[in-house]
C-alpha cells in the first residue's frame, strides 16, 4: 500500500503563543509535519529556501514587512501554496481578499466572537486544507481585476433573451479570483447572475462590494426575495443556502436554512438544483475551481433540464476538483479556460437568438 510522505508545513505567525499552539496541533495530526516556525517574513524567507516546505501558513499582520508584500515578492520566485490565517475584522477581511488576489490559495479565519470560531475550530479548518494541499495549483500570475470593463466581450445585440435567461455559478478554493476574472468580462446586459462561493462569514459582503467597484455590471450580496435582473450579479451570502424561486416570468432569490450541504452553507448544489427545477433550459450553469464535488450533481441536473453547462479547464483552476467531478459524470457541454467562459456564454446567447429569428 502506497504511503504518502507527511505534508511539511512552515508556520509564519508573529504571536509566539499562537505559533506554538499551531505547531503542537499540527504535529499531533497524522500526515502533517511542522518543519519550522517564523515570527516575521525575513526569517520565513530564509527558512523557505533552506527547508523547502510543501506549504506555509501565513499571518498578514507581521513586523518589518506585511504578509501581502511578502506574497507579492515571494510567489513569482518560489511558487508555494500559502494558506492565510487571518483575523476577519473589517480591515482583516480586506487584507485577506488582497492576499487571495496576490496568489494565496485559501483563507482560514482566526477566532473572534463575531464569527463564532475558537482555536480548535480554526485548526480543524486549517488541517483539512493542509491535507488537501497536493491539489493546489499556484496561480500567482493572476492579478487583481483592473477597474472598468475594458476586457468585456461585446454585448449581445438583443436583450429579450437576457430577460428570460439566468446564469448560475459555483466556485470554491480559488473562487474569488476566478469569479473576479469571469465577471469583469461580462457585458453590461449579461443575463442576471447568481454566484455561490464557499467563503467564511463576512467575506461575501466585502467581496461583493469590492467586485462592484471593479467591474462594469452591478454586483451586490443577494437578499431574500430579490429579483434576478439583467446586468446584475448577486453573490450568495455566507451561512445560508441560496436557491432560486420562479413566480411566473420573475425569478427571485430564496435564502433558506443554515444547515450545511456537502459541508458548506451556501453550497453550489442547492442553487443548481433549484435553477434546474424552477428555470430549466433558460439557465446557463458554470462550475469553477474548487475542492471536492459540490455542484457536480447540480450541474448534471441542469444539463438534463436542457440548460447550457460550462466547466473551467484544469489548466486555469487552482483546484481541479469540482469541475473534474462534473466532467467525469457527463454534466458539461463545454470545458473552457477561465477567460474564455464569458465568450462561450455570449456565443451561446447569440446562437439561440439566431435560431429564434430563423
Amino acid at each position: 500500500m502506497l504511503t504518502l510522505t507527511p505534508t511539511r508545513v512552515l508556520i509564519i505567525e508573529d504571536s509566539r503563543a499562537t505559533r506554538e499552539f499551531m505547531r503542537r496541533s499540527l504535529n499531533a495530526e497524522a500526515g502533517i509535519e511542522v518543519v519550522g516556525t517564523a515570527g516575521d517574513v525575513f526569517e520565513a524567507r530564509d527558512l523557505i529556501l533552506r527547508l523547502k516546505p510543501d506549504l506555509c501558513t501565513l499571518d498578514l499582520e507581521l513586523p518589518g514587512m506585511d504578509g501581502l508584500t511578502f506574497l507579492r515578492q515571494l510567489l513569482p520566485q518560489y511558487p508555494i501554496p500559502m494558506i492565510v490565517v487571518s483575523s476577519l475584522t473589517q480591515p482583516g477581511m480586506g487584507h485577506a481578499m488582497k492576499a487571495l488576489e496576490c496568489g494565496a490559495v485559501d483563507v482560514v479565519p482566526k477566532p473572534s466572537s463575531q464569527h463564532g470560531l475558537d482555536l480548535e475550530g480554526m485548526m480543524e479548518s486549517l488541517i483539512e486544507k493542509i491535507h488537501n494541499h497536493r491539489q493546489y495549483r499556484i496561480q500567482w500570475r493572476i492579478s487583481a481585476p483592473a477597474s472598468g470593463n475594458e476586457e468585456a466581450v461585446s454585448a449581445p445585440s438583443a436583450r429579450i433573451l437576457e430577460k428570460n435567461k439566468i446564469i448560475v455559478v459555483g466556485a470554491s478554493t480559488g473562487g474569488p479570483i476566478a469569479v473576479c476574472d469571469l465577471v469583469k468580462r461580462f457585458p453590461v446586459d449579461m443575463p442576471g447572475t447568481v454566484i455561490v462561493i464557499h467563503m467564511p462569514s463576512g467575506f461575501t459582503t466585502l467581496f461583493a462590494r469590492r467586485l462592484n467597484e471593479e467591474v462594469g455590471v452591478k454586483v451586490k450580496e443577494a437578499e431574500d426575495g430579490e429579483v434576478i435582473e439583467t446586468g446584475k450579479v448577486l453573490i450568495a451570502p455566507a451561512g445560508r443556502q441560496c436557491r432560486i424561486r420562479a413566480v411566473g416570468p420573475v425569478r427571485r432569490i430564496a435564502l433558506g436554512e443554515e444547515t450545511k450541504v456537502n459541508g458548506h452553507a451556501p453550497a453550489v448544489d442547492p442553487l443548481f438544483f433549484s435553477a434546474a427545477e424552477q428555470v430549466g433550459a433558460d439557465t446557463y450553469g458554470v462550475l469553477l475551481t474548487g475542492m471536492g464535488r459540490d455542484g457536480a450533481l447540480g450541474l448534471l441536473s441542469l444539463r438534463e433540464a436542457g440548460a447550457f453547462t460550462v466547466a473551467q479547464s484544469e489548466e486555469t483552476c487552482v483546484v481541479y476538483g469540482m469541475p473534474k467531478a462534473a466532467i467525469d459524470m457527463g454534466a458539461v457541454d463545454v470545458v473552457a479556460d477561465l477567460r474564455q467562459i464569458p465568450h462561450e456564454l455570449v456565443k451561446r446567447i447569440r446562437s439561440e437568438k439566431a435560431a429564434l429569428i430563423r
